[in-house]
């Protein structure tokens, strides 16, 4: 086109061989010029496909006579070209290539092959246009094999018509360039790029092929009458394999024994997720409930987890399961990139339409990163990219995967392994770890591509996996234990009660490996979770029961009070103040009851629905009980669309409310708040006392008062009777040696949320152990959060007083015969006290003597 619309070609040298140094720019004329030395494309003749694209490249035979086709034509309409040359004649000898798998060492552009004897298609193209000689050539002879019932068959011919034959029933004759009208591409769309139908040398017939043997025959006529002909013989073959693919949906066939999809949303119908695939070689489908035995055939039936979706090769040989899947565990969660971070979350959006791109060559710079924070520590079993692929350029990208727990030690579990060729789409590269991993966050390496300006840009970035949640217990998922089982529990209760997120197989209750399905928990069971891959996961329980419920949750809540017209009021909308008394019932109670369908809400006018001048600051005063070590908060607040609420929460031990709003007691300040509304945060203190003080919103109105869903608050208290426990110091004292951990931890009297663990050099010891010096106690939040360690001091050994385990134990003296019967062998005889129970009683003065006769001498 550029030739054609211009005369000339604006060129600049190089400065550093001119002389001045200086670039010069130089006119090149193009009219009647410019010569193409070179063009040529890859081919395999042992290569085939029915429908070979026109971006693909896959060295076909189909794909590269098409490419020689649409290159001819369009060289041949570019008039102000004056020659060019095919690259090349013959294939030859070079050693180093390995572009075409089946041809190593060779340069597979000649269009006829190494041994100077087999002519591939495209030989004959230029034959038929540019050699007088009688030519007639079926194309695709070497595809024997064929798959499908409706095909293309073009012939390769310079004759003046062509008839085309089928099992002996005509197609059809075609008579030379009586085609004008512009060739079609695979959409059905005219191509002027294309060669039409009859024109260069190509006749082409739409047939269709019956099962078994097809005997096709071209029969050609020159301008003299002279009849030539071509054979062929297609074998109509049934495809043994099934195949499923979808650009939207993740079909995972990593795994023979565990095929999965993942990424189908809640409330998919059927006829909808066939829309979302893509059946091949005449593959059928069929849809099971979750038994895989009873089938489902409504379109408009809903698909759910677990559900089984088979596929059957046209065969009948060959059949697929796959297992519908829970979404991605990685789905909508946080992605921690270099560049480009606003468009990061489209890479675990759980939409394949959209993609998120570095925006830097991945061969320039290796090593590339996508972080995905999952928020808790899952089992990680698999790992999906769908790469973005380049319609014109295609390419593969090395990748590497890695895993941690804490985003800073990292495990490498998928190395340096190379994405699918998406010469036909989009396509998945999915990795099934060899185990179930431990991890939070999980990291995509870009490590090379197959195209040198090819930036990190991926579709989405797919991570299957599940993890335990409770709302009643507290499941720590990276040290696997669920603490919070009360006494009493059965099995039920804690199945009842706990829930897997993401993809698994089952849940159970297991005792030394076996399932248990009844009956109260003891400390030596377990859950056990098997993944999707069938691998089993067994969660301990602790014996260290916490609250999971916040501490703040149902202690005393107080208004503060306010003046409301001549009224002192509690700042609480119950109705006292408003005209529409009785009607409110947004007391103080609600701010910490655990339901997020009550509320506080501060006073209102007796005029009406509207908020006095006293309104503003709005306190609200939560007596603990006792002191705790405070350590997170959550608030939620009214409509955050309309007004965000500025607060102050202050801590500490005193309840007089102007001694309590000091600086030195604010545990969490945010008079500048723009934008929170609802979440936790971070606290560290210790304190009996919450004092709760609105102090205004972002947009104040007659009648937008204070008003607050709940304000709970996490943290726990050392309340043993028997140890000695300084907070300051960090220090628990008064400690026998050698005290099992179980009982340690009894003793200890922790109440609240909290999570306990007896360390010695880093390794948490079991309820079973001892708890000896070097050993360490560590109080955390329920998940971990915020961890203290406590120096455990034990008693001097010197001053110890030394109870053996025996004193004060049941004791019973055998029998034995006397002169007065049988009877207990110890002298408990008139005026004597010796009995067995002296044995063990811890006093030194008294003893145990054997039994007596009548006569106490013997």
């Amino acid at each position: 086109d550029y030739g054609a619309k211009h005369k000339t070609i604006t060129g600049t040298d190089n400065a550093l061989t001119n002389p001045e140094g200086v670039k010069e720019e130089i006119p090149v004329y193009v009219h009647g010029n410019v010569g193409m030395s070179e063009y040529g494309a890859d081919c395999s003749p042992f290569i085939h496909e029915e429908e070979p694209g026109y971006w693909a490249g896959s060295q076909s035979e189909e794909f590269t006579s098409q490419w020689h086709e649409i290159y001819y034509k369009a060289i041949s309409e570019s008039e102000w070209m004056w020659g060019s040359y095919i690259w090349n004649m013959f294939e030859f000898g070079s050693d180093g290539r390995t572009t075409t798998p089946d041809r190593l060492g060779i340069n597979t552009k000649g269009v006829v092959a190494y041994d100077r004897a087999l002519k591939k298609d495209c030989f004959y193209f230029y034959k038929a246009n540019w050699s007088d000689t009688p030519t007639l050539h079926i194309n695709s002879s070497r595809f024997e094999q064929r798959y499908q019932d409706d095909i293309t068959t073009i012939v390769y011919s310079n004759m003046e018509s062509v008839e085309l034959f089928v099992n002996g029933v005509s197609q059809g004759e075609l008579v030379k360039n009586s085609n004008s009208e512009p060739a079609l591409n695979t959409s059905g769309q005219p191509d002027d790029t294309l060669v039409p139908n009859t024109q260069l040398g190509k006749f082409q017939w739409d047939i269709k092929l019956t099962a078994g043997e097809n005997t096709v025959v071209a029969v050609g006529k020159d301008s003299e009458g002279n009849v030539y002909t071509d054979t062929v013989v297609w074998t109509r073959a049934l495809y043994d394999t099934p195949v499923l693919e979808s650009s939207t949906y993740n079909i995972n066939n990593s795994d023979p024994n565990n095929r999965t999809i993942a990424g189908v949303p809640v409330n998919t119908t059927i006829e909808t997720f066939l829309t979302k695939v893509t059946l091949k070689n005449n593959t059928t489908i069929q849809f099971f409930e979750a038994d895989g035995i009873t089938e489902v055939t409504d379109p408009s039936a809903k698909l759910s987890k677990d559900m089984k979706v088979a596929i059957t090769s046209e065969d009948g040989t060959t059949t697929y399961v796959y297992t519908l899947i829970a979404q991605p565990v990685s789905q909508n969660k946080t992605v921690i990139v270099q560049d480009y971070a606003a468009d990061a979350p489209k890479a675990v959006d759980g939409n394949t339409s959209t993609a998120w791109n570095s925006n830097k060559g991945v061969n320039a710079n290796p090593g590339q990163t996508l972080i995905v924070d999952l928020g808790d520590v899952y089992q990680i079993s698999s790992a999906g990219v769908l790469w973005w692929d380049h319609s014109q350029a295609h390419r593969t990208f090395n990748y590497s995967i890695e895993v941690s727990t804490d985003n800073e030690s990292w495990t490498n579990v998928v190395d340096h392994v190379q994405s699918p060729d998406q010469t036909a789409g989009a396509a998945w590269s999915n990795n099934t770890l060899d185990h179930l991993t431990s991890a939070r966050y999980v990291k995509l390496i870009a490590n090379s591509s197959t195209s040198d300006g090819a930036s990190m840009y991926l579709y989405e970035f797919s991570v299957e996996g599940f993890r335990l949640t409770s709302s009643v217990y507290n499941v720590n998922n990276g040290d696997r234990q669920i603490g919070g089982v009360p006494e009493g529990a059965t099995v039920e209760d804690v199945l009842q009660n706990l829930a897997v997120e993401g993809s698994y197989n089952a849940i159970e209750i297991t005792q030394n490996g076996e399932p248990v399905s009844s009956g109260p928990i003891t400390m030596d069971m377990a859950v056990t979770v098997t993944g999707a891959n069938g691998e089993k996961v067994s969660y301990t329980f602790k014996s260290n029961v916490a609250d999971t419920d916040p501490i703040s949750q149902g202690k005393s809540a107080t208004a503060q009070n306010i003046t409301v017209g001549d009224k002192e009021i509690p700042n609480e909308d119950s109705g006292e103040g408003c005209a529409n008394s009785g009607q409110h019932n947004d007391v103080a109670a609600n701010i910490n009851d655990g339901d997020l369908s009550t509320r506080w809400t501060g006073a209102l006018t007796e005029s009406g629905h509207t908020i006095p001048d006293t309104a503003y600051p709005a306190d609200v005063l939560i007596d603990l009980g006792a002191e705790y070590e405070l350590y997170d908060l959550y608030l939620n607040a009214y409509d955050p669309s309309t007004r965000i609420y500025q607060f102050v929460v202050y801590a500490g031990n005193t309840d007089d409310v102007a001694a309590l709003k000091s600086d030195e007691n604010i545990l969490l300040d945010m008079r500048d708040n723009t934008d929170f509304g609802e979440g936790n945060k971070s606290v560290t203190g210790s304190a009996r006392y919450i004092l709760l003080s609105v102090t205004g919103n972002t947009a104040p109105s007659a009648y937008r008062a204070a008003s607050i869903y709940e304000l709970a608050v996490y943290g726990y208290r050392i309340a043993s009777e028997v140890y000695g426990v300084d907070l300051e110091s960090k220090t628990i004292s008064n400690v026998p040696e050698q005290v099992k951990v179980s009982d340690f931890l009894e003793n200890l009297n922790l109440e609240g949320n909290y999570t306990a663990k007896l360390l010695l050099d880093g390794e948490e010891l079991s309820s079973d152990g001892q708890v000896t010096p070097g050993v360490e106690l560590e109080i955390s939040g329920l998940n971990g959060e915020a961890p203290q360690t406590y120096t455990i001091e034990f008693i001097d050994p010197a001053e110890a007083i030394q109870t053996p385990v025996s004193q004060g134990m049941e004791v019973y003296a055998h029998d034995v015969e006397t002169d007065h019967g049988t009877v207990p062998n110890e002298d408990i005889s008139s005026g004597h006290n010796d009995g067995a129970v002296n044995i063990n009683d811890g006093n030194d003065e008294t003893r145990w003597t054997g039994a007596f006769d009548s006569a106490h001498g013997s």
